[in-house]
């Protein structure tokens, strides 16, 4: 018994850090995406939520949990529909004719029905509990498009980062070889470059020219990118 309640003592941390650890890394999804933006928010936050708010299949995830709350707000009511309800209200006793033997018949003024199927007392709370169901189907799927949508745009936003950067770089070097090469040019010209020099160089300059084109090209493909996930150009963010 000793030995268990030892065990037991030392294994209770572990479990209270466990549970610790579970709540702790629960996600609040309204926070995914930025409600609102600040003019001093960050550029990739305004990205996020530009991405949310324009881009058609966001939109349409947000519309299937709005038509998942309608239906769950119509089979809660549903019930009504499997109501019958009826009516009458009885000519013996608007025209109050009397019978063959001279007797005043009685009867009741108004006539009230009301049926129901037994079936509604299971198919209805079905039907509620399959609506309930699919709105947190919707909701889930909602949460998941946030999470993606998020992991996108900052991604695509890293590599446009990164692409500009290499741009840079790349045209800060065709500079320095364009002006490398322009000076053996000169020299070239008054022979004081061999021609071997001198292709070596032209070869430089060309090949500085066409990693300089490919890093643009790069760079442009990445903006685009990310301009498609946010529906704007990048210039127009504020």
């Amino acid at each position: 018994m000793k030995l268990f309640t030892k065990r037991l003592f030392l294994l209770l941390p572990f479990f209270v850090s466990s549970t610790f650890f579970a709540e702790a890394q629960q996600v609040d999804y309204n926070k995914i995406i930025p409600t609102a933006v600040s003019a001093n928010a960050e550029f990739g936050e305004k990205l996020v939520r530009l991405s949310w708010q324009n881009l058609p299949s966001n939109i349409a995830t947000y519309s299937n949990v709005k038509i998942a709350e309608n239906t769950l707000t119509m089979a809660r009511w549903s019930w009504l529909d499997r109501l019958n309800f009826s009516s009458n209200l009885n000519e013996y006793t608007i025209g109050a004719k009397e019978m063959a033997d001279g007797r005043q018949p009685f009867w009741p003024r108004y006539n009230f029905n009301i049926s129901f199927s037994p079936a509604m007392l299971f198919k209805v709370p079905l039907d509620i509990k399959n609506a309930r169901e699919n709105l947190k189907l919707s909701q889930l799927s909602m949460d998941e498009q946030k999470i993606q949508v998020r992991n996108e745009v900052l991604q695509r936003y890293q590599e446009y980062l990164m692409q500009k950067q290499v741009l840079e770089m790349e045209a800060r070097m065709l500079e320095s070889a364009t002006t490398e090469f322009e000076l053996k040019e000169e020299r070239f010209k008054r022979g004081q470059l061999l021609l071997d020099e001198y292709n070596e160089a032209a070869r430089g300059y060309m090949s500085q020219q066409r990693q300089k084109l490919s890093a643009e090209t790069a760079y442009i493909k990445s903006k685009l990118e990310l301009e498609s996930m946010i529906g704007v150009r990048l210039e127009d963010v504020r």
